[in-house]
């Protein structure tokens, strides 16, 4: 590109649509011609993974179908590819945020961190990597996109969330990117094809120029790729925009930018009084993002949140020939051996198929009267054979001549061919899975590992391509999240989700009248890393697998000590009461609440919690119970005790009346005595 069209693209506005999409079509023609051979490599790379008739060169499979030979094709390739694509998947990197200034601390870092983790998932993330992973080991490159969306019809509020782009030959990158993932990159298109239906009913009005118009429209044939037939490209384009800006450092040590104190009242009022300790200028950039069409900018212009164009390449194998970048896959060098492994198959079947059978020898006197069985003999499996005794030979059978020589250099050949597809992918029978003489774990990683290093190429550069992909995060962040809002953590089990409050302005404590904005995403600089490793529940298989194969080099007495320890690692119902059973049996001073260093409790879980809601009610029932029962017992008693009362008194009215009674009687007695 001439020196005078990149000023002319440079000075370009956002806005100016016509000039933009004058430039876009221009730079669309060179990227295009940019990629063609890493294209045209790839989609050979892409048909012959799938098989059948395109591991074939065509003068072969012509001459093959011609005199009706075996074509055989065993595809053994996606083996290769799944078990790289496996070992990415074991090892999905996870995203982590570093503090780097003053102004960043810990607690934000684990927000951004859950924040990560719940953008991971809410994008379904692990489809993505497997997905440009594949795409990566299979013909050498793919992409991940960026982008934000409404978290609701009725909502103002944004999430941010990332994709795979699904067809790989879509996107046209910057030819002048030096980063493998594209992270430096001014331009990139994402092309869709639509039929014209599609088209006029997503942007009912705009007009579809044919080729013919486009001839004189757009000075002939080079822009027919624009204006099909049937069908119609338009595109995603993506154009980052340099501007300089004048940044300011306070006394206090922030940074800011000096438009920012014209736009932003309430930072200018809050800076107010700050000295400037120094200022200078520096480069910063704006991305915007426009659909076009052949014809003009159909949407746009939508400005991008970040500094950097949200197109990610996961880059596979990489090859420098000059200025120029070969991107290639695990196939690629192994589409001979493959072909040759075909052909020598094939090679074999026809010998097979093509011998004669191996006819009997036998007189006419011996097959006298049976020649149509004899004459099938060779077709159908007959319980036995009749036959005469020949008189001219005396002592003679029928009997088979010697089977068909088969070519035992085709079968040579056909196991070299297997032995030059692991030299070529770089692995080999235990990095594919294959039982082998290891039988400890520590031999068995040793083999794994050979294959590793042969292909950790492919893990490497994914790694690159989630750490941008973070970078992009992280710059989007604090224009997503800018406003006071509630948003989800994922806690790093990857299962339970935490959610808090952003952006929370509240008075300070120790001084009423000034206002303390909790969780600001936007203060403080953060770098991201990745931690490579076995996500969570891989870890607690393979910490349950090690310490099993650590038992096994103890004694009896040694492992009644530790193997309370393994049911914690292990994810079934019921490890937690078999590691409690497990410590009832250790001797004392093993657990470390019996050596005066009592645990702290482990929450309890949300089952647990139910259950002691439970019992809890079922204990006040019965306390309500018991409640009852006393007062009933009381009255119970007071009735026995006015029952008893009234029987006393009854008793005493009754010896009452019984010592009248006898007063009575004896009175006559003794006025007689009188």
């Amino acid at each position: 590109m001439s020196s005078e069209n990149a000023e002319e693209i440079e000075e370009l506005k956002f806005d100016d649509l016509e000039g933009i999409h004058k430039a876009a079509l221009k730079e669309h023609k060179v990227g295009s011609l940019a990629v063609h051979r890493n294209h045209r490599l790839a989609y050979e790379d892409v048909r012959f993974l799938d098989g059948a008739d395109s591991q074939w060169t065509e003068e072969e499979l012509a001459s093959r179908k011609s005199r009706g030979a075996p074509v055989l094709t065993v595809n053994a390739l996606p083996t290769f590819v799944n078990q790289v694509v496996g070992d990415i998947m074991l090892n999905t990197p996870m995203l982590k945020a570093i503090p780097v200034d003053e102004f960043a601390d810990k607690e934000t870092a684990r927000v951004i961190d859950g924040l990560f983790r719940n953008i991971g998932r809410r994008s379904k993330g692990d489809r993505v990597f497997k997905h440009g992973g594949k795409q990566s080991v299979g013909h050498g490159f793919g992409y991940m996109e960026v982008f934000t969306e409404y978290t609701g019809k009725d909502s103002f509020e944004q999430d941010i969330k990332f994709r795979s782009i699904k067809n790989s030959f879509s996107v046209i990158p910057d030819e002048e990117a030096e980063d493998i993932t594209l992270s430096d990159q001014n331009k990139c298109f994402v092309e869709k094809r639509m039929t014209r239906d599609a088209f006029k009913r997503r942007w009912p009005g705009e007009e579809i120029t044919d080729f013919t118009q486009a001839r004189s429209k757009f000075n002939g044939a080079e822009y027919a790729r624009w204006f099909m037939q049937n069908e119609v490209l338009i595109a995603k384009y993506y154009k980052r925009f340099k501007r300089t800006v004048e940044i300011l450092q306070l006394e206090d040590g922030r940074v800011i930018k000096a438009d920012d104190l014209l736009d932003d009242k309430a930072l200018a009022k809050e800076v107010k009084g700050i000295k400037i300790k120094q200022k200078r200028e520096a480069i910063y950039y704006e991305v915007y993002s426009y659909i076009m069409s052949g014809d003009k900018i159909l949407e746009g212009p939508d400005k991008i949140m970040s500094q950097s164009i949200p197109v990610i390449r996961i880059a596979g194998q990489t090859q420098e020939i000059g200025d120029y970048t070969v991107l290639r896959g695990l196939i690629r060098h192994s589409k001979d051996a493959m072909r040759m492994k075909n052909y020598w198959l094939s090679t074999i079947a026809e010998s097979l198929t093509t011998a004669p059978k191996t006819p009997y020898l036998a007189t006419k006197k011996h097959v006298e009267g049976y020649e149509n069985i004899w004459r099938n003999a060779n077709r159908y499996n007959y319980a036995y054979l009749p036959y005469n005794i020949d008189p001219q030979a005396p002592g003679t059978v029928p009997q088979r001549t010697p089977p068909a020589f088969l070519p035992e250099g085709a079968f040579v050949q056909y196991q070299k061919m297997g032995e030059e597809l692991k030299n070529t992918t770089g692995l080999f029978e235990a990095s594919i899975g294959a039982r082998s003489n290891e039988r400890t774990g520590a031999a068995i990683e040793a083999r794994e590992r050979s294959g590793d290093i042969g292909t950790f190429e492919y893990i490497d550069n994914l790694n690159d391509a989630i750490v941008q992909l973070g970078e992009v995060i992280m710059e989007m962040i604090p224009n997503v999240y800018d406003t006071q809002r509630v948003i989800r953590l994922l806690n790093p089990d990857n299962k339970t989700i935490e959610t808090i409050t952003i952006n929370n302005r509240v008075f300070d404590p120790n001084d009423s009248r000034l206002v303390l904005t909790e969780n600001d995403l936007s203060v403080g600089k953060y770098d991201v890393a990745i931690e490579i490793g076995p996500n969570f529940t891989t870890q607690r298989q393979e910490t349950a697998r090690k310490m099993t194969e650590f038992l096994q080099v103890l004694n009896d007495q040694q492992k009644a000590l530790v193997v309370d320890m393994i049911p914690s690692a292990l994810d079934f119902k019921g490890a937690d009461e078999m590691q409690r059973r497990l410590q009832v049996i250790l001797p004392k001073g093993i657990l470390p609440e019996e050596a005066g260093q009592p645990q702290q409790p482990q929450p309890p879980t949300p089952a647990e919690e139910l259950e002691a809601q439970k019992l809890q009610v079922e204990s006040e029932k019965n306390q309500v119970a018991a409640g009852k029962n006393d007062v009933e017992m009381a009255k119970v008693q007071l009735e026995a005790a006015k029952v008893a009362q009234e029987a006393e008194d009854a008793d005493a009215r009754t010896r009452e009346i019984v010592l009248d009674t006898i007063e009575e009687i004896n009175a006559p007695d003794e006025a007689a005595n009188l």
